[in-house]
């Protein structure tokens, strides 16, 4: 029994037992609590990637943010690559557009910031010196990446933290500053918005002090500010930099020297020492020349154009103020030397003793550090030859420590120029100078001023030299020859060029450049031709000969025309030819049994012909050369693509074939085609037209052998285009099926050849058999076909056509050029079970005369769609696309069919029609023009009216898409959906364009019952005007239609309007409302006219319109007025007239 459950038991070995039992006890609860751990872990998911998935889009966005993730998990700050050396890279994180920018190579900092003036305050003491630098950058959003700004300054450093302020004031604003080792400092910002930044730094750099105390200055490019206050008074100064820099020395309160500089940034270097210091009067100067020398001839003098530039290398108190120059021996000073900066001319001054040595003063405004100069000098020459050279020296700085310069020498284009070597100059070729003159440039370049180079000028040979290209194109028996000539170098004194002709026979000598003709005349077989008479180099020429060829023994053999060399003064250069068959036969040439004929390869960058070219080299062009060959007939071949249409309509099976030709072989207006089904002996009558095909005997229908009956009533007809114009073409037998087709457009160029054949298909074999429908092909031995060839079929309204060989019903895919395409011909059934149009949109624009109608649809199913027409319609415009793609529509009488793909796929059909269809009658019926099968879902129909015509009915089995809005004068309907919304709802991406105007949208499933009644503003208004002038007039003159029941009435046939036709009712009492205004404006203007008072003022009027200027010496009286009928008057004295005395 086990201790532990006897506590009374108190032994030593009791105690142990005891022990060793309660730690295997803790040591199994231990391994059960680890292993429910362990189940709980792995029962819980934790959320982690796997194989093949992307990562959450919170991760990333939280990795790109530097957040961690809900995990507790480590930010992505970079990526590790391998390049193609399995070394790892390190990729820091950055967004798609920052990599777009890196993988362009543009510089994203470009446009990031930009830098205002740099200020920069300091002093110096002590060798060292500390500065304020304030510098204001305006920074552009950085799109959350760290810019780098350069600062440079690598000869600062820090002497406390920078000051950054921001305005405005921003917490999304991250400044670094960086010290970048020798690269300087750099500035990184990260900002979310424009901000302008102000930088405040303390910086302390070494001041050199050896002879002088200089502080070097590495700043950005950007306009400084630069003050600088040094521990000493009396001080001068002086910058060493690009040259722009300004300098300014002022004193402050205690007597010290300020420097005051204005720089365009950069590195520059400020120097200063004190002013009592001495200085060296002796100047430490160097000279560069420039020295451009023109010797037209050994005669001449030459002349020397000569910039020095004299610099003075002692860096304070270096201005030059005179200078010894010593110029070549014999020379001539052309005239007083000339300062670049300014112009002004300086004073010159000859050396005692030294006759060609002079002293060159600089005016006080005019000395500076550096002083360039130019003048020009006339070098002593006494008819330098190779005897006797010239010797060439330039103008030298006495006292100078280093003169370096080049020399230009140009001469005339009859001479070249002849030199020895010496020392410390020497020859080099480099791209003349801009503004250089034409001639023959010769170029040295020399490292001390004591150099002499020995020159001078030797004669060249005027020669003309010549080349010549010929082509020479072999036609049958004979030959023409195109000969161009080209010239080169300098025209003797007799610009005449003679020529061997070779039993060749002059056409034409013309300028290739003009088409001028030249003079010439011959004497024997020798041409001589008179050269254009113009300077500078001669233009090259042209020359057309004829040639005979004599090929009876079966070789062909010519001689070359060549250039007749009169003296040395004429060079021929290279002379090639090139020889070009035109027609089925081309020329072999023996280069065995030629003479003077080396092989050449045509020129790479030409286009290479289709006839058969040779080229080759005249190897001695000034003797003669002979071509000897034969003539080899090449069989025809083309390259055809090709595609056919077979159509049925009606009882006529019609065919179309069009071949588009590219011959690699001159076709000479023929082409060898077999023309199954239209066998013709050769020995019959005459040849087949091909338009008419009238040479062949009518002969009944037959079916046998599966095949459909071929009418002889009528042939192929074959045309051949010419530039876009249709050309008839004859067909010539030979024999059985085979034909010639003859045509004068069939040569080199590529050709189109259209096929067109029409047969009457009689009704007994429109049967669900297979028929064969036989095609033309060429009859050739090498022809490629280039593409596919389709051939496309497709019946009518009452019968189908599909072909047999084919997944697809409606066309027939062939890798060859059939010459018969098996098709099956059934009755068409009405039925079409298997299409299902899904959603439809019908647009109809309805004008004057014209309608223009379109339908958006979503079809599933079917090969074919027939579309219903009105009866009676004439000509119709239609174009129809599937899925964008255009496809054959055809009619037949009263019904529109449009080709479907035949599959189970969803497809967007869009089908355009224009019809003329103009609307008559006051109350105008409109109805679709296309009638969409029942089996149809939803379809909108949009109407679009005229400004002035309005719907006032519509059909009651059709919906109202409208809602009825109303502005300050107006109630009218608008649709739910504009054009962009049925657009998008039918599936479609564009659509037709329809006029403005009045717009309706109606809704249904049956186009059949769609239905409205449309009338123009002008008539509605002639009827409710009139209407209401009607009800106006029977109101005011008839009493007894003044009682309710009238009102009644009125408002039960109102009602029973809006009830029936709501358009028209709302229309009506708009208009209405309008005309009883008017009625009572009118009434209103009566009720005016009638009062009394307007009465008596109206008979006032009319009595003193009718009383005389003077009293009337009778007494007149008055008519009595006579009392209306049906009312009393009072009868008024009649007034007595007084008498005039």
């Amino acid at each position: 029994m086990d201790s532990s459950l006897h506590p009374s038991t108190s032994t030593a070995d009791g105690q142990s037992s005891s022990t060793t039992g309660a730690w295997m006890g803790a040591r199994e609860l231990i391994y059960a609590i680890g292993l429910l751990i362990w189940v709980g872990l792995a029962a819980i998911d934790s959320g982690a990637q796997q194989s093949g998935e992307l990562p959450p889009t919170a991760a990333i966005r939280g990795a790109a943010g530097g957040q961690q993730d809900s995990a507790g998990g480590l930010s992505v700050r970079a990526f590790m690559l391998l390049d193609s050396s399995d070394n790892l890279v390190m990729i820091p994180g950055m967004t798609y557009e920052r990599w777009l920018q890196l993988d362009s190579g543009a510089d994203p900092n470009s446009q990031v910031f930009v830098f205002e003036p740099l200020e920069i305050d300091g002093h110096v003491s002590d060798g060292r010196a500390e500065l304020d630098i304030k510098l204001d950058v305006t920074i552009e959003p950085t799109d959350g990446q760290l810019v780098s700004i350069p600062l440079r300054m690598s000869n600062f450093f820090l002497l406390r933290a920078p000051e950054f302020t921001s305005d405005p004031p921003a917490s999304d604003l991250e400044t670094q500053l960086i010290d970048a080792g020798s690269d300087g400092m750099v500035l990184k910002v990260r900002a979310e918005r424009r901000r302008n930044l102000t930088v405040r730094m303390s910086v302390a750099a070494q001041v050199k002090d050896n002879a002088t105390a200089a502080l070097d200055f590495q700043l950005p490019n950007l306009p400084t500010n630069v003050h600088l206050e040094t521990d000493a008074a009396d001080l001068i100064g002086e910058i060493i930099g690009s040259g722009p820099e300004v300098l300014r020395t002022r004193k402050s309160k205690d007597g010290r020297t300020i420097f005051d500089v204005v720089s365009g940034g950069g590195s520059f270097t400020l120097q200063w020492r004190s002013a009592q210091r001495g200085v060296e009067s002796t100047p430490l100067l160097e000279a560069d020349s420039v020295v451009d020398v023109n010797w037209g001839a050994p005669q001449d003098q030459p002349i020397a154009s000569i910039q020095l530039t004299v610099r003075n290398l002692r860096e304070l108190r270096g201005a030059i103020d005179s200078f010894v120059l010593e110029l070549p021996q014999g020379s001539v000073l052309l005239d007083t030397p000339i300062l670049e900066s300014s112009g002004r001319a300086v004073t010159v001054v000859p050396v005692d003793g030294q006759p060609n040595q002079i002293v060159v003063s600089v005016p006080d405004q005019e000395r500076f550090q550096r002083l360039d100069m130019r003048f020009e000098l006339q070098l002593a020459n006494d008819d330098a030859s190779a005897g006797a050279p010239l010797g060439l020296t330039v103008p030298r700085v006495i006292g100078a420590l280093r003169q370096q310069g080049e020399i230009e020498i140009r001469t005339g284009a009859d001479y070249r120029l002849r030199w020895r070597e010496g020392p410390w100059v020497r020859s080099y070729l480099a791209k003349p100078r801009e503004g250089s003159n034409s001639g023959r440039l010769y170029q040295f370049r020399f490292d001390r001023g004591e150099f002499v180079l020995p020159i001078w000028l030797a004669t060249d040979k005027r020669q003309l030299r010549l080349t010549s290209e010929s082509l020479i194109k072999l036609r049958g028996s004979s030959a023409s020859l195109e000969m161009e000539i080209s010239f080169n170098g300098q025209a003797t004194e007799s610009r005449t060029l003679q020529m061997d002709l070779a039993n060749w026979q002059l056409r034409s000598v013309i300028d290739a450049e003009t088409d001028e003709t030249l003079s010439w005349f011959e004497a024997g077989q020798t041409l001589s031709i008179e050269l254009n008479e113009r300077p500078g180099d001669l233009p090259p020429i042209k020359i057309f000969a004829d040639h005979l060829l004599d090929d009876q023994s079966g070789e062909i053999m010519f001689d070359l025309p060549r250039v007749v060399k009169v003296d040395e003064s004429l060079s021929v250069g290279n002379m090639t030819v090139s020889l070009q068959s035109v027609g089925r036969s081309t020329l072999v040439v023996d280069l065995a049994q030629s003479k003077g004929l080396e092989r050449s390869p045509l020129p790479a960058a030409a286009v290479r012909p289709k006839t058969a070219t040779s080229r080759f080299r005249l190897t001695t062009p000034d003797t003669l050369a002979r071509v000897v060959g034969s003539m080899v007939d090449q069989p025809p071949q083309i390259i055809i693509a090709s595609n056919a249409q077979i159509r049925l309509v009606g009882d006529q099976l019609m065919t179309m074939v069009d071949w588009t030709i590219d011959p690699q072989v001159d076709l000479v207006g023929s082409l060898p085609v077999r023309v199954r089904g239209m066998s013709m002996s050769a020995t019959e009558t005459g040849t087949i037209d091909s338009q008419t095909g009238s040479n062949r005997d009518p002969s009944e229908f037959e079916t046998a052998n599966r095949s459909v009956a071929r009418s002889t009533e009528s042939s192929w007809s074959v045309t051949v285009n010419d530039n876009g114009s249709d050309v008839a073409a004859q067909l010539v037998p030979l024999g059985g099926d085979r034909f010639e087709l003859k045509s004068d457009l069939l040569g080199q160029d590529e050709s189109i050849i259209r096929w067109r054949h029409q047969t009457t298909v009689p009704a007994s074999v429109l049967t669900d058999e297979i028929h064969l429908v036989e095609l033309p092909i060429p009859a050739l031995a090498d022809v490629t076909v280039r593409g596919d060839v389709i051939v496309t079929v497709q019946g009518d309204s009452s019968n189908d056509l599909y072909a047999a060989d084919s997944q697809s019903r409606s066309e027939a895919i062939f890798q060859t050029l059939p010459d018969q395409v098996r098709v099956r011909l059934a009755k068409r059934t009405t039925s079409q079970d298997d299409l299902a149009i899904r959603k439809a949109v019908l647009r109809s624009a309805v004008g004057t005369a014209t309608r223009h109608e379109q339908l958006l649809a979503q079809i599933q199913g079917g090969e074919s769609l027939d579309l219903g027409l009105p009866v009676g319609l004439s000509d119709v415009d239609y174009e129809a696309f599937v899925d964008g793609e255009r496809v054959m529509v055809s009619r037949d009488k009263n019904a529109l069919r449009m080709s479907l793909p035949g599959d189970n796929e969803t497809h967007l059909i869009d089908l355009r029609i224009w019809v003329e269809e103009p609307t008559h009658g006051l109350l105008a019926n409109i109805r679709p023009t296309l009638q969409i099968p029942v089996r149809a879902g939803r379809v909108y129909w949009q109407i679009v009216l005229p400004r002035d015509g309005h719907v006032v009915w519509a059909a009651p089995s059709i919906g109202r898409a409208m809602n009825w809005q109303f502005d300050p004068w107006r109630l009218a309907r608008q649709p739910i959906h504009n054009d962009s919304a049925l657009i998008q709802w039918v599936g479609a991406k564009s659509a037709s364009t329809m006029p403005p105007g009045n717009r309706y949208l109606y809704i249904g499933s049956d186009v059949r019952s769609f239905n409205v009644r449309t009338m123009a503003m002008p008539s509605l208004w002639l009827i409710i005007g009139g209407f209401v002038l009607g009800v106006a007039w029977l109101l005011t003159y008839v009493p007894a239609s003044r009682t309710p029941l009238t009102a009644v009435a009125g408002a039960v046939l109102f009602a029973g309007l809006l009830s029936i036709a709501p358009d028209a009712a709302v229309l009506a009492g708009q208009l209405a409302m309008v005309a009883l205004v008017l009625v009572i404006v009118m009434f209103g203007v009566r009720s005016l006219v009638d009062s009394p008072t307007t009465k008596q003022a109206s008979k006032r009027a009319v009595q003193s319109r009718h009383e005389p200027s003077t009293h009337s010496l009778a007494t007149k009286k008055k008519a009595p007025v006579e009392p209306r009928s049906g009312t009393e008057t009072a009868k008024l004295p009649t007034p007595q007239s007084e008498v005039a005395p």
